[in-house]
């Protein structure tokens, strides 16, 4: 911890150097932060620990501790955030769900630090009612990455699939054909992050929590061809009877009242799966009684 506080310490101070205006600068800082793309594979089903109010004071310190000693006194006291681990995660294939009834141990640790809030990392895929009460236990700030691109794929996949029931030129190159083209010509994006049998792993490429997919949409393959599912599924809507079959009523409902800024329906339906990946941030958290 101690190295990677005098690491903030430094990095702080090259910050504060490079502007002219150090009192516009806010920093956030810890050591809680997981893989890059969620929890390993290896990790299993195993819990998830979620930091302890003893180690996030000595976190406190440490960085206290290495901001003084370079003289950056007006920094520390623009330091508003730590990052910690509420005991919530995801993984290639599983979700580690965040037990809103487990003891709110963290949130005395800001008791007599009013500036200074927390951050958790891949808070993706959480149930709805875990936003809310994060943000009850100070969490001002939820980092979501793999969920918003990961619907993106759901709502082109889905598509897809609306597109064999009006007959869009069923002899085409798939977007999921494409896609798996292109993962396993350049596996660097995913080959790390996924483990198990080739059909697990097929399973993976696609559908994983961890979206390693996220990478190959830019590629010009992958661009063509999902310009050319939407060409074909053209720009009168189908049936809702047919968009119900791949489409939550959520996400429909979502869609019609889009409609009026997004009237293309294709889009309109790409937008609301995002949206609907990204409502549950915004649920304002209870107030407890009193």
């Amino acid at each position: 911890m101690r190295s990677c506080a005098a690491r903030a310490a430094e990095l702080a101070d090259v910050c504060e150097a490079a502007t002219d205006d150090p009192s516009s600068l806010s920093y956030m800082y810890g050591t809680e932060v997981p893989p890059p793309g969620g929890a390993r594979a290896e990790e299993g089903g195993q819990g998830i620990a979620p930091t302890t109010p003893e180690s996030a004071e000595a976190t406190i310190a440490a960085h206290r501790d290495h901001f003084e000693a370079l003289g950056l006194h007006g920094a520390w006291q623009r330091a508003v955030g730590l990052v910690v681990q509420p005991g919530l995660e995801f993984a290639p294939d599983h979700i580690h769900a965040f037990d809103p009834a487990t003891p709110d141990r963290l949130s005395p640790v800001l008791r007599d630090r009013p500036g200074l809030s927390f951050e958790a990392h891949s808070t993706d895929y959480q149930a709805p009612d875990v936003y809310p009460e994060l943000g009850r236990r100070h969490f001002a700030v939820l980092k979501v990455g793999p969920a918003l691109t990961h619907a993106y794929r759901q709502a082109v996949y889905a598509l897809e699939g609306v597109s064999d029931w009006i007959g869009a030129a069923p002899d085409r190159p798939r977007v999921p054909a494409v896609m798996e083209d292109l993962m396993l010509a350049d596996p660097a994006n995913w080959r790390k992050h996924y483990s198990g049998s080739e059909a697990k792993l097929h399973l993976l490429r696609h559908f994983s929590y961890a979206d390693r997919i996220r990478y190959y949409w830019t590629q010009p393959a992958a661009r063509q061809a999902v310009g050319r599912l939407m060409s074909l599924l053209g720009e009168t809507r189908p049936p809702r009877m047919v968009l119900e079959q791949y489409f939550a009523p959520g996400v429909l409902a979502r869609a019609d009242r889009l409609a009026s800024r997004v009237p293309d329906w294709r889009l309109a339906l790409v937008y609301a799966q995002i949206q609907a990946a990204l409502a549950p941030y915004y649920a304002a958290p209870a107030r407890s009684a009193g």
